[in-house]
């Protein structure tokens, strides 16, 4: 969910609580699970836990002894007030993708900053570039495999897309929008015409709520310009979306 308008500090945190920390979250995980060094290091770290921890079956052959050291002296103190009470220590190994969850974004616009430090406008600037490079990473993917996302789809919700941007600026952001709902589901809340494409109204509904009563959705999804002539049907369309 990318509100409308927020703190601007908040906006361009890179935890996982934040729009920006799980679109960087996201990014990273579909990029770097495509490089086979990843599933190696992977693979390392899962070895790790055994010298760490107990096996599922009970099993610590392979443990560090002195973590077993540490658990033992631990129950034998505690045991001197509570009789029959065993420590065991757990650690727990990160999960590799967890690296990215603490990115730090630098920002060059001739004063170089963290992204935490620039203005709401280029806060968000920033968030919607992360977009694009979603939906052109999905797109190459698809290209070059033949195939979706490497990680399971998600539905993006943008409220009021257009603010800070210029008329062209808003284009292109409706085309990129466009290219992630080939794969994942995009919903939009907005007061911009550039936004409204009544050519493909099937995809427009109207939210309304009439005085006390339920919520309302109104969306027709048939055939509003059915004429066998393909010059009345381009007359048509064209007067509908002026």
């Amino acid at each position: 969910m990318v509100p409308a308008v927020k703190d601007a500090q908040d906006e361009s945190k890179t935890t996982q609580q934040t729009v920006f920390g799980k679109l960087i979250n996201d990014l990273t995980n579909r990029i770097v699970s495509k490089n086979p060094k990843f599933e190696e290091v992977k693979q390392q770290i899962g070895g790790l836990r055994k010298y760490l921890n107990k096996e599922a079956d009970g099993d610590d052959s392979e443990r560090l002894q002195e973590i077993k050291d540490l658990e033992t002296t631990l129950s034998s103190m505690i045991s001197e007030n509570l009789p029959n009470t065993k420590v065991a220590i757990e650690i727990v190994t990160p999960e590799l993708i967890d690296l990215f969850k603490d990115t730090i974004v630098n920002i060059d616009d001739s004063l170089p900053t963290s992204i935490n430090a620039k203005g709401h406008g280029l806060q968000r600037a920033l968030v919607f570039a992360y977009i694009r490079a979603y939906a052109k990473f999905i797109g190459e993917t698809e290209k070059s495999q033949g195939k979706g996302p490497l990680y399971g789809n998600f539905i993006l919700a943008i409220e009021e897309p257009e603010l800070y941007w210029h008329p062209n600026g808003q284009r292109k952001m409706f085309s990129v929008l466009g290219e992630i709902s080939n794969t994942d589901q995009v919903i939009i809340c907005t007061h911009s015409n550039f936004f409204v494409n009544m050519h493909n109204y099937q995809n427009i509904a109207i939210v309304k709520r009439e005085n006390d009563g339920p919520t309302r959705v109104c969306q027709y999804r048939g055939d509003i310009f059915d004429t066998e002539d393909p010059e009345s049907r381009k007359r048509l369309k064209k007067s509908f979306d002026t």
